[in-house]
């Protein structure tokens, strides 16, 4: 599209100056997990108590 910063892929997305600059602030904040652009940051947590659940069925079933 004209006039477009160059997207990360060809359904949009940040351009990678920009995804770099917010990977790299986040780090300085001491954060491991940063996903630029993300509205709400709460489903993040989300994801991460799923991924737990999961671990933990996984722990439990091979016991």
């Amino acid at each position: 599209m004209p006039g477009r910063d160059q997207a990360v892929h060809d359904e949009g997305g940040m351009p990678v100056d920009q995804v770099l600059d917010a990977s790299l602030a986040a780090l300085d904040e001491g954060r491991v997990v940063c996903v630029p652009g993300l509205d709400d940051p709460s489903l993040i947590d989300g994801l991460a108590a799923a991924e737990g659940a999961v671990r933990a069925a996984a722990r439990r079933g091979a016991s």
